[in-house]
C-alpha cells in the first residue's frame, strides 16, 4: 500500500495547483461515532482540546480541503520519523489531498491522550490499519504558530512495517531535526526544567537523578520495546540495569520539547551506536512537577532481532 501511496504522492505533486490554506475559520462538526472519543484531557488546555477535535474529524471525514487549513498556510511542515518524510508548504496541501486519496474508506485516526496548549502539544495517536496498511500508534509533536500548525511530527515504530522498509528514506536523506527550529521556543518553564533534568541525567548514565525526579507510582513505558515497569523504586532499578543501552540513556541528546506546565514530550536523538537514531518521550506531571508517566517510541528501523532481544531482557528483574 505504501508503494502505490507515495507514487501518488509524486503524482499529485506534479500535477496540483498549490493554494494558501485559509484560517481554520468554520471548523466541521464532528457526526455522532464518526471516531472514539476516548482521549485523555486533563493535561490539555480547552483551546487545545476544540482544535483537536475540528483536526480529527476534518481527517476522518476524508475531506483535504477541511484538513487543510489546520496547518499554517505559508510555514506549515509534516514530519513522519518512521519514513524519514519531511513536507513543508507549498508542497504538503497537495501532499494531504493525496494522503486522503489513498486511504482506505473505513480509516480512521483518533487521539487517546491530549497533552499541552495551543503553543505547543504532544497527542498520543492511533492510525487504524486500513489508513497505511498496519495499526499504527503514534506520538505526535506539535508546535504552533498564528493558532495553526506549524510543525508536527509523527514518531512510530517502522521495524515491522514491511511496506515502510520499501519507502524509507536513504540515510543520507533522513533529517536530523524535522525542522525543530520552526518552533517558537515558548514551552512552559517549568517543563522545560523538569526536561533538562531528566535528559541530562539519562545523557550522563545517572539513573539515581533521572528517577529522583519521578512520583512514587510513575510509570515508564517503551512503545519500541512494548515494556512497561510501575514505580519509581522499579524504574530506578530498570534504568540502572538499562540506561547505558536504552536510545535515549547514555550519550543521548535533548533535540525539542513541546507542551505545558502538565508535561508534553521531548525529542532526542541517540548516538551513532545507539539502537534507534532518534525518538520522543513524552512526559506527564502531577502537581508537584514530578513525573508520572513516561513514554518512549524510538526509530528501531535499524534495529536487529538480537538487539531488540536484549533491550526487552533488561526489562525483566534478574
Amino acid at each position: 500500500m505504501y508503494g502505490s501511496f507515495f507514487r501518488v504522492v509524486a503524482f499529485g505533486l506534479l500535477n496540483c495547483n498549490v493554494l494558501a490554506a485559509p484560517s481554520v475559520s468554520q471548523p466541521v462538526q464532528r457526526p455522532p461515532g464518526l471516531w472514539p472519543h476516548l482521549a485523555e484531557q486533563g493535561r490539555a488546555s480547552r483551546p487545545l482540546v476544540d482544535f483537536i477535535e475540528g483536526y480529527f474529524t476534518a481527517k476522518n471525514l476524508h475531506q483535504p480541503e477541511a484538513w487543510t487549513p489546520y496547518f499554517h498556510p505559508t510555514e506549515g511542515t509534516y514530519g513522519d520519523a518512521g519514513l524519514g518524510n519531511l513536507f513543508s508548504q507549498p508542497e504538503l496541501s497537495p501532499v494531504i489531498g493525496t494522503f486522503v486519496n489513498a486511504w482506505g474508506p473505513d480509516s480512521r485516526s483518533y487521539p487517546l491522550r491530549i497533552v499541552g496548549d495551543t503553543n505547543s502539544a504532544l497527542l498520543y495517536m492511533i492510525d487504524t490499519p486500513d489508513m497505511f496498511g498496519d495499526e499504527l500508534r503514534i506520538l505526535v509533536a506539535l508546535d504552533f504558530k498564528d493558532g495553526l500548525i506549524v510543525r508536527e511530527v509523527d514518531y512510530w515504530d517502522p521495524r515491522r512495517n514491511t511496506a515502510a522498509k520499501a519507502n524509507r528514506v536513504p540515510p543520507e536523506q533522513y533529517p536530523s531535526d524535522f525542522a525543530s527550529a520552526l518552533s517558537s521556543n515558548t514551552t512552559n518553564a517549568t517543563l522545560r526544567k523538569v526536561v533538562n533534568q531528566l535528559s541530562s541525567a539519562l545523557s550522563k548514565g545517572d539513573y539515581d537523578s533521572a528517577a529522583s525526579l519521578l512520583a512514587p507510582d510513575a510509570v515508564l513505558e517503551d512503545f519500541s520495546l512494548r515494556a512497561r515497569i510501575d514505580g519509581r523504586l522499579a524504574v530506578e532499578k530498570y534504568l540502572k540495569r538499562a540506561v547505558a543501552s536504552l536510545p535515549y540513556g547514555t550519550g543521548s541528546a535533548l533535540n525539542h520539547i513541546v507542551g505545558n506546565e502538565k508535561g508534553g514530550a521531548y525529542e532526542w536523538n541517540g548516538t551513532p551506536e545507539a539502537a534507534g537514531r532518534n525518538g520522543i518521550t513524552a512526559i506527564e506531571l502531577d502537581e508537584g512537577h514530578l513525573i508520572t508517566r513516561l513514554t518512549s517510541i524510538w526509530d528501531t528501523f535499524n534495529a536487529s532481532n538480537s538487539t531488540m532481544q536484549s533491550l526487552v531482557g533488561l526489562s525483566i528483574e534478574p
